[in-house]
């Protein structure tokens, strides 16, 4: 019998299932507990609660994305699997997808017009995105499914692995769409800066999907001030909720979206469906998908 400790909403989903017991975190019978499953909302001060009394836990499965906040040290060193969802990759591409267009379109400037009730044809200078160039960093998932839709569009796509190679940044000069599909990690950490920012030509737009420390913010609201870039679309920041006094707040070419990429309909029975599928592999012994390397941070 296997023991998992999650919160209610992972418990109702295990009702059906023989052979496992489900309990909440924080109970005193998640000191038992074989697996954690990290449900989206489950903080990761519980799920060092359950790392510190389940001393026999031997996998975590996290319905995040990201694996930045979680003690990625200590789950190696007690040689603990970690595995993350696949339940957001279609709706944080198709948000990418959206930034783009959004961004080529004008879309700032056209919602700008209608809310002050001003018939502005032109005002967006909208474009084609046929022809254009993006750079997405990050080769995961979300990053190859993107780049495959914005390539069915005749976009032209680079992408650059979340190491960062030496010498990806000869790209920037030609690309109109920067996007970011990274986890933070070390390196990654502030990895676009101003250097990054300044070597982008005229009118380019950044596109963050990945983590809000990936980008220096405050190098980012200059470049924005320069004028050099033509705006950016950011779902995610260095501090959420973004705090009021942000220089990122009410520019008429920013898009903030409060790290909703991920959110669309469905999204709880994805989670649900991906984690009983490595479960039905876990107790198979077959390998689980989607481990994470805790070396790499990814």
């Amino acid at each position: 019998m296997l023991t998992i400790a999650t919160d209610q909403r992972g418990r109702t989903a295990l009702q059906a299932h023989s052979g496992v017991t489900a309990v909440p975190l924080g109970a005193p019978a998640a000191a038992r507990a074989d697996i954690l499953w990290r449900r989206a909302g489950t903080t990761a001060a519980d799920v060092t609660d359950t790392l510190t009394r389940a001393r026999g836990l031997r996998w975590v499965h996290t319905d995040t994305a990201g694996v930045d906040d979680l003690p990625l040290a200590d789950l190696a060193a007690r040689d603990i699997t970690l595995t993350k969802t696949s339940a957001y990759t279609d709706a944080v591409a198709e948000w990418i997808v959206t930034a783009v267009l959004i961004a080529a379109k004008g879309t700032p400037a056209y919602a700008e017009a209608s809310r002050a009730g001003r018939w502005e044809p032109g005002v967006g200078a909208p474009r084609l995105i046929s022809g254009t160039r993006a750079l997405i960093v990050g080769n995961g998932a979300i990053g190859q499914t993107a780049g495959g839709a914005l390539a069915a569009m005749e976009v032209h796509v680079s992408t650059v692995g979340s190491r960062a190679a030496a010498g990806w940044e000869a790209l920037l000069p030609g690309t109109d769409w920067l996007v970011l599909a990274c986890p933070l990690t070390e390196r990654t950490h502030h990895l676009i800066g101003a250097a990054v920012l300044g070597a982008l030509p005229a009118g380019a737009w950044l596109i963050n999907a990945a983590r809000g420390q990936v980008v220096d913010e405050h190098a980012l609201a200059a470049a924005l001030d320069a004028r050099r870039l033509g705006g950016a679309v950011l779902d995610t920041f260095a501090v959420e909720p973004l705090p009021a006094d942000s220089p990122l707040w009410k520019r008429p070419t920013v898009v903030i979206t409060p790290h909703d990429a991920w959110r669309a309909s469905g999204a709880g029975r994805r989670q649900a469906v991906d984690f009983l599928d490595q479960l039905h592999r876990y107790r198979s012994g077959q390998p689980l998908h989607r481990v994470v390397d805790a070396v790499a941070e990814y």
